[in-house]
């Protein structure tokens, strides 16, 4: 696999067809492709683990994470699993912790996890912070995905 870089102003929709979007920050939209370019350096050049996002994980109240939360802990793995044909998002990828439904990927950020599992990439999970203690449910977990390399 190959990334390559384009300048901030350049919109993900005009990226040659073929790529995916992975991550935009400080002005840079990194992309993936299968195919050589000039314009791409070798994974070889990013930091092992490569991260794509962190977010809070949607959708605890309604899934297995009020009776699991107890044994999940800063650094633990999560599992993550596509689900294209979910009706209320195209890009679904659910998350579990050892074999427990959590939640879901917030969307939009769904979109590049989702378009990388579909094309075979090993998408990798952790918990980065559990807030039992939170009155809003909807912050208690927080997770970083990523990919090695």
């Amino acid at each position: 696999m190959l990334l390559s870089f384009s300048t901030k102003t350049q919109s993900v929709n005009t990226l040659r067809p073929g790529y995916i979007p992975l991550m935009k920050n400080k002005g840079m939209i990194a992309t993936a492709s299968s195919r050589q370019s000039n314009h791409q350096l070798p994974i070889s050049h990013f930091s092992d683990p490569f991260y794509l996002d962190r977010s809070f994980v949607k959708g605890l109240a309604y899934y297995d994470y009020p009776p699991a939360f107890r044994s999940i802990t800063n650094g633990d793995p999560l599992s993550l699993k596509r689900e294209p044909d979910n009706k209320y998002d195209r890009f679904a990828v659910a998350v579990y912790f050892c074999g427990r439904k959590l939640g879901y990927w917030p969307f939009p950020e769904n979109k590049a996890i989702a378009n990388l599992m579909d094309r075979g990439v090993k998408v990798r999970a952790r918990v980065v912070s559990i807030h039992p203690d939170k009155d809003e449910i909807y912050e208690a977990l927080s997770a970083e995905a990523f990919v090695r390399i």
